[in-house]
């Protein structure tokens, strides 16, 4: 059995943080993708978490408190092209606090 963190990382403010339609907007997106992912890891016996830092207040505070919990064992980021320096940045930090953990992107 393996621990799988899989992230969403935080591009909320950076690109809905100033829109004037931010009302229409919201940050409790269910990330789909990563629920995917999750559901088959979970049925083969694999600790499953799935960390949405949009939904963090303080987004480097929740990564570095799951990384600290969790422990994993592979860490999977989605992102799309204009977050990729946004994804390098948390797997150089995933990397530095869970030198084993192998980092996934999609």
């Amino acid at each position: 059995m393996k621990t799988v963190l899989l992230i969403n990382p935080p591009y909320f403010e950076d690109i809905f943080g100033n829109s004037k339609v931010r009302s229409a907007v919201d940050r409790g997106i269910i990330v789909l993708g990563l629920a995917s992912l999750a559901a088959p890891l979970r049925a083969a016996g694999h600790r499953v978490s799935i960390l949405d830092l949009n939904m963090a207040a303080d987004p480097d505070a929740a990564l570095s408190a799951a990384l600290d919990k969790k422990k994993p064992d592979y860490a999977g980021i989605t992102f799309t092209t204009p977050l990729s320096a946004v994804a390098q940045r948390l797997a150089s930090r995933i990397k530095a606090a869970v030198p084993s953990a192998s980092v996934v992107f999609g």
